[in-house]
């Protein structure tokens, strides 16, 4: 794809659309595997100024805005119109209830350009995270009926090791095959309950592990795409 540069001081769109616009610059920009140097190189757009329309702080121009549509192939419409955040078919979203931005957030500011970068070079961890996403996330959604909040889904090796205070020997964290959940207004023993339940009657066939990561986390989790997943519901994660 050839280079191109935009400038950066047109007329600004009207403030009204910031919120919304912002979210959905990260989760594309994340979805298409670049990060603010990458865009750099392609755009010309400074990797601080992105960011700050990434976070609202920064209301981005229209030749921008189509810059970057074009850079992360996605129709310019979809930063903007409502039916993006219906189905979860624009490619912010992973699945219907999973944006990107969200499986892949870190508020580790020391980890974050690596994270982002080890998720732009490695095109496996967007299809594990679109199999889990689809295979995992959601029907276990279905199953529980209530919304599920990510507290960590996808993380970078070194943030990885931070977050275990050492190396597991594998980890799907780092391979985009698992998360950590809230489910909202739902004790997660009885959500742990529920699963169990669903597991029994021929449910989530394609859970690998699911258990009680803290007083207010679910851990869950896919198998990798060689392996048949175990379907196993702990109480906790070890011990």
């Amino acid at each position: 794809m050839s280079s191109w540069v935009v400038p950066e001081s047109e007329p600004l769109l009207p403030m009204s659309t910031e919120g919304t616009l912002a979210r959905r610059l990260r989760a594309a920009r994340l979805a298409a595997g670049f990060t603010g140097s990458s865009v750099l190189s392609k755009t010309g757009i400074d990797p601080g100024n992105l960011s700050r329309m990434e976070h609202g702080k920064r209301m981005p121009s229209v030749p921008v805005l189509l810059a970057l549509a074009r850079l992360y192939r996605i129709p310019f419409s979809t930063l903007f119109d409502a039916a993006g955040d219906r189905e979860g078919d624009a490619p912010e979203s992973l699945s219907p209830g999973l944006p990107v931005a969200d499986f892949v957030a870190t508020s580790d500011p020391g980890f974050l350009g690596l994270h982002e970068r080890h998720w732009q070079d490695r095109p496996d961890l967007r299809e594990n995270a679109r199999r889990f996403a689809v295979d995992v996330f959601e029907p276990v959604r279905a199953v529980l009926g209530v919304p599920l909040k990510v507290e960590s889904g996808y993380r970078s090796p070194g943030l990885d090791r931070k977050a275990l205070r050492g190396q597991a020997p594998f980890s799907a964290h780092t391979h985009g095959l698992a998360a950590d959940v809230v489910p909202e207004g739902m004790p997660v023993r009885a959500a742990l309950a529920l699963l169990r339940a669903a597991v029994r009657r021929g449910r989530l066939d394609r859970l690998d592990f699911a258990a009680i990561e803290s007083s207010r986390l679910l851990h869950l989790q896919a198998a990798p795409e060689t392996q048949p997943a175990r379907r196993l519901v702990a109480e906790a994660l070890t011990g």
